[in-house]
C-alpha cells in the first residue's frame, strides 16, 4: 500500500489555468511560494518575507555565495579580543527617506534585536551581548558578557536588516506600512496575498539594479509557478517541483538553475504534551518512518535523505552518522513499552506540495505501527502561528539555515531558550543546553568540531525533530535573465540580476 502511495506522490501532475506574457522591458516579475507575513524583519524570518527585506534593507556585514563573512554598511571589523567586536561603518549611505545612516541606527537595529522577544529568535542570538557603544558617528563597538564565536554571522540573519531609528520610533505600529531601508530597492506597495511592488534605488550605495521596477508576487501553487514562467507573465520562478524539472529544462525559452544548499525539511514533535513528551514515542515516531524512501518518493532525484540535524556542507557536519534506522518492530515496541496503544495524531502542514505528500506518506507509515494520523493543511502565516502557540502535535516545518554555523542550525532551533521563539519543539533538555553553550562559547578548532559531533548523537537519540529532506535549490527562469548568481541560503539579491541585452 505505501509503495503504490509513494508512486502516486511521484506520478502526480496538476492542471492550471492560463497566465498571459507581461510586455514590461523594465520590470522585472518574480514568482515566489508564499506571500510576505510583515514589512518589519524583526517580526518574522520566514523565508518569503527575508526575501523581500533583502530588497529593501541592508545588514551590517553579508555572506558571499559560498558564506564568508563580506562587508555591507559595516566596512571592516576587529576584534582585539573575545569580548569585544569593533565595527567600522560605511560613510555617504542614505536611507530612503533621505536621512543619513550612523551609528544610531545600527545600534538602535542591535538593540532591538536584543531586546525583542518575536520568531525571528534575535534576542536568542544576540542574548550575549552585554551593551552597544557609540564610539563616534561611523563607529560603534560591541561589548559581551561571554564569548560567542560566531557572533558577526548573526548579524547577516533576517532580524539584522538595518532600520532607521528616527522613522522607526516615530511610526511606531505604523512603521510596517512605511518601511525604510537603505537597500537596493524603495518599497511602493504591498498588496496582501498577491504581491510586493518595489523601485530601484537610483541612490544605492552599490551595485544598481538593472531594471526599474520589481514585482514579487505571491504563487502557491507550483504547477501555477510553471505556466506562468512559460506564458512570460512572470520571468522567475523558486522551488520548481520535480514534476516540472524536465519541462523548464528542455523549453528553449526557459533556463534551470540548481544548487545544492544549507536548507533542511523535518518533522517536528510537540516534547512539551503527550504523546511526544516521552521519548520512547518520539524514537518510536522516527523508526516508523522510511527516511529515505519519503525523500526519494518526494523528490526524485532532487536534494538528499540527511543522516542528522546538520547539513551536509555545514563546518562540523558529522558524516559518520549512521544511516537512519527504519525499523517497524522496533517502533512497536517502543510504544508498547511507553504503554501507548491506539495512538490518534494530527500532522499540521502549509499548502507545499513536498510536504503534504510527504505527510501523506509518513500518515500511512505510521499506520502500520497502529498510529492513525490526520492531515490538516493551513495557510502557511497560519501554520506559523501554530508554532509559535505550541498548538500541534506533529508538523511539518523546514531551516534555512541561512547562518553556516551549527549554533544557528541546533541552538535557535532546540535551545531552550528559544521555546517560544524559534524552537518549535518546546525541547527542554538541559544536558543538550550545556552541550550547546559550550559549543558557542568554544572558538573554532577540534575542540569544537568534537563537540558538536557529541550534539548530533544526542540528538538523534532524543529526536525532537526527524529530519527528511536536505536541499537542493531549483530556479526556473527565462532568457530574458542573462546572469543569476545562486546564493546557498536561498533568498537572493534581485540588484545583482543581470538582463540580456
Amino acid at each position: 500500500m505505501i509503495k503504490k502511495l509513494m508512486l502516486s506522490v511521484a506520478l502526480a501532475a496538476f492542471l492550471a489555468p492560463a497566465a498571459f506574457a507581461h510586455n514590461e522591458p523594465d520590470t522585472l516579475i518574480v514568482a515566489n511560494s508564499t506571500d510576505i507575513k510583515t514589512l518589519d524583519p524583526m517580526l518574522t524570518g520566514d523565508a518569503g518575507s527575508a526575501q523581500t527585506f533583502l530588497c529593501i534593507y541592508d545588514h551590517l556585514l553579508w555572506q558571499d555565495l559560498e558564506g564568508n563573512l563580506v562587508p555591507r554598511l559595516a566596512e571592516s571589523w576587529e576584534t582585539p579580543d573575545p569580548l569585544t567586536y569593533i565595527l567600522h561603518l560605511r560613510k555617504g549611505v542614505w536611507f530612503h527617506n533621505g536621512e543619513p545612516f550612523t551609528a544610531e541606527d545600527a545600534k538602535y537595529t542591535i538593540d532591538r534585536g536584543r531586546t525583542t522577544v518575536t520568531a525571528t529568535g534575535a534576542n536568542v542570538l544576540l542574548n550575549d551581548i552585554k551593551d552597544v557603544e557609540i564610539k563616534d558617528d561611523y563607529t560603534i563597538v560591541i561589548h559581551m558578557k561571554k564569548p560567542f564565536t560566531p557572533l558577526l554571522y548573526a548579524f547577516t540573519e533576517v532580524w539584522g536588516s538595518v532600520v532607521n531609528k528616527k522613522t522607526m520610533e516615530a511610526l511606531g505600529d505604523k512603521y510596517v506600512e512605511h518601511p525604510v531601508g537603505t537597500g537596493p530597492f524603495k518599497f511602493v506597495s504591498w498588496r496582501k496575498g498577491d504581491r510586493v511592488v518595489l523601485e530601484r534605488n537610483d541612490d544605492y550605495w552599490g551595485d544598481k539594479a538593472d531594471f526599474k521596477t520589481l514585482i514579487i508576487r505571491a504563487v502557491p501553487e507550483s504547477s501555477v509557478r510553471t505556466i506562468e514562467l512559460e506564458s512570460g507573465s512572470v520571468d522567475m520562478i523558486f522551488k520548481v517541483n520535480v514534476n516540472d524539472i524536465n519541462r523548464i529544462a528542455d523549453n528553449p525559452n526557459l533556463k534551470l538553475l540548481r544548487r545544492k544548499d544549507l536548507r533542511e525539511d523535518f518533522f517536528v514533535l510537540n516534547c512539551s504534551k503527550p504523546p511526544f513528551n516521552d521519548v520512547r514515542v518520539r524514537q518510536a515516531f522516527s523508526k516508523a518512518l522510511d527516511v529515505a524512501g519519503i525523500q526519494k518518493a518526494v523528490y526524485r532525484g532532487v536534494g538528499y535523505a540527511p543522516k542528522g540535524p546538520l547539513p551536509q556542507g555545514m563546518v562540523y557536519y558529522d558524516d559518520t552518522l549512521p544511516e537512519h534506522d527504519y525499523d517497524v518492530e522496533g517502533a512497536e515496541a517502543l510504544l508498547k513499552e511507553a504503554g501507548v496503544k491506539d495512538l490518534h495524531v494530527t500532522i499540521k502542514v502549509n499548502e507545499s506540495k513536498e510536504r503534504v505528500d510527504a505527510a501523506t506518506i509518513a500518515q500511512a507509515m505510521l499506520g502500520e505501527v497502529g498510529i492513525t494520523a490526520d492531515i490538516q493543511v493551513l495557510e502557511y502565516g497560519a501554520l506559523l502561528d501554530c508554532l509559535t502557540r505550541g498548538d500541534f502535535e506533529i508538523s511539518m516545518s523546514g531551516w534555512g539555515n541561512n547562518l553556516p554555523d551549527p549554533e544557528f542550525a541546533l541552538g535557535r532551533l532546540y535551545h531552550s531558550r528559544g521555546i517560544g521563539a524559534t524552537n518549535d519543539a518546546r525541547f527542554n533538555d538541559p544536558k543538550f543546553d550545556e552541550l550547546l553553550d559550550k559549543g558557542a562559547s568554544t572558538p573554532e578548532g577540534p575542540e569544537r568540531a568534537e563537540v558538536y559531533k557529541e550534539v548530533q548523537r544526542y540528538f538523534l537519540d532524543k529526536v525532537p525533530a526527524l529530519y527528511w529532506y536536505g536541499g537542493e535549490q531549483v530556479t526556473g527562469i527565462s532568457r530574458r535573465i542573462a546572469e543569476f548568481p545562486l546564493h546557498r541560503r536561498g533568498i537572493y539579491e534581485f540588484n545583482k540580476v543581470k538582463l540580456a541585452k
